[in-house]
């Protein structure tokens, strides 16, 4: 995936601009991690002007997995309520395993580190995850931008900036051939916000919703297996997440779980 093609500020997800700094890799031999391991992902949520029904789908923007696996989007456009587009390119594990070996060597993905908070309102939390070798950790980032971290110690801006470097090797491993990605998990969201439209809808595609929706609006509904590939497909050509279901007409917001 070339450096143009990067999403470098995600209006959907808030993910503020990801400075372009190369982390680099040990050149020494790197064990290969768990093929199914989430090794790290990035995503963003949590803006205070966000409508539920799209602050609902919370899918990462790149997630890199121990078998070399990258998944992402480089979804750029004004949020919908149809899914982003997902891409996956197959990364050597090797070289998965040599940036979780530095990026475990640095101590940074960790909720003690200091971040800062800068003193705006209304901005996304980016949310860092990474599992190397130890125990997964989380490092979340409040305003994750450099036109709100003027006012911030220099700690917190070193953390940051390494932080982009850090995301930036992520993106690195996303270099290669890109195909759809199929997910086999998606997340179903059911909003009461909305008033049904009066024009014809198209009819669900996937299983009765009666048979995996939990009816607590914050619990999702979980689809696996092929039934979540067509789910996801047919949700990205339904900006509106409006079905019909029978004689019913239903918001069903389809989140896909790379």
């Amino acid at each position: 995936m070339s450096s143009a093609h990067r999403p470098l500020e995600l209006a959907w997800v808030g993910v503020a601009a990801l400075v372009v700094v190369s982390c680099g890799s040990p050149s020494e031999h790197s064990e290969p991690l768990p093929a199914d391991q989430l090794v790290f992902s990035v995503g963003s949520s949590g803006h205070g002007w966000t409508p539920y029904v799209v602050e609902a789908i919370r899918s990462p923007v790149i997630s890199v997995y121990g078998d070399g696996r990258v998944v992402f989007t480089g979804r750029n456009e004004p949020a919908t309520m149809a899914p982003p587009e997902y891409l996956v390119v197959q990364a050597d594990p090797d070289d998965v395993a040599r940036f979780a070996d530095e990026l475990e060597g640095q101590y940074l993905i960790d909720l003690g580190t200091d971040v800062g908070s800068p003193g705006v309102t209304d901005q996304a939390t980016t949310t860092i995850t990474f599992h190397g070798r130890g125990d997964a950790s989380e490092l979340r980032v409040y305003a994750f931008g450099t036109r709100f971290e003027r006012d911030l110690p220099s700690s917190a801006l070193e953390n940051r900036e390494a932080l982009r470097g850090v995301i930036e090797g992520a993106w690195d491993l996303a270099e290669g051939d890109a195909e759809p990605y199929d997910p086999d998990t998606v997340h179903v969201h059911a909003p009461t916000a909305g008033t049904a439209p009066d024009d014809d809808v198209p009819s669900w595609p996937g299983p009765d919703p009666a048979t995996f929706m939990t009816g607590d609006p914050g619990s999702p509904g979980v689809i696996t297996g092929d039934a979540a590939a067509v789910v996801y497909t047919a949700a990205r050509e339904n900006p509106d997440a409006w079905w019909r279901t029978d004689d019913e007409v239903v918001r069903l917001v389809v989140d896909p779980v790379p």
